[in-house]
């Protein structure tokens, strides 16, 4: 893609997104998620890379897998619609490439990154115990070990 212009910060920037559901759990399978796509879509951007498949398998398998995680617990609904939600960002920043419009790609691909974040979050979040509050307690569920980020973040001395 010798047509792109160049990294876009945005995008890179957005890739931070991806981390947000290691605040419940999973932290290293999102960290590894974070270090592929700052890979693939800021460091090796318009260039042949193995990162760009690697991503999107990573990418693909946490969606899944965390997918999965929340059908025990919440309704098949919220996860459609949290799931089309957040891939139309990423269908439409496949388009944009397509159709050679970066600023449109940038854009898009960082909603994506930014979307799917939060949804991963919030889903993550109800597989755990949703808790924000120094009440949270660590607990296994579902294939998923739960931690209590936000409450560690909370209560640190910052």
């Amino acid at each position: 893609m010798k047509w792109i212009p160049g990294r876009s910060h945005l995008v890179g920037v957005s890739c931070i997104f991806c981390l947000l559901p290691a605040l419940w759990g999973l932290g290293p399978m999102f960290f590894i998620q974070m270090l592929c796509a700052l890979l693939s879509d800021y460091i090796m951007t318009g260039k042949d890379s193995i990162v760009h498949p690697v991503d999107r398998c990573v990418a693909s398998f946490n969606a899944l897998y965390v997918t999965v995680i929340a059908l025990a617990h919440i309704s098949w609904w919220e996860i459609v619609l949290l799931d089309v939600f957040c891939l139309s960002f990423y269908s439409a920043s496949v388009t944009s490439l397509r159709n050679k419009n970066y600023p449109r790609y940038v854009i898009m691909h960082s909603l994506w990154h930014l979307t799917g974040g939060i949804a991963t979050s919030y889903l993550t979040a109800h597989a755990c115990d949703f808790s924000f509050g120094s009440l949270c307690r660590p607990r296994e569920t579902t294939w998923l070990h739960c931690g209590c980020g936000p409450a560690l973040i909370a209560s640190h001395p910052w």
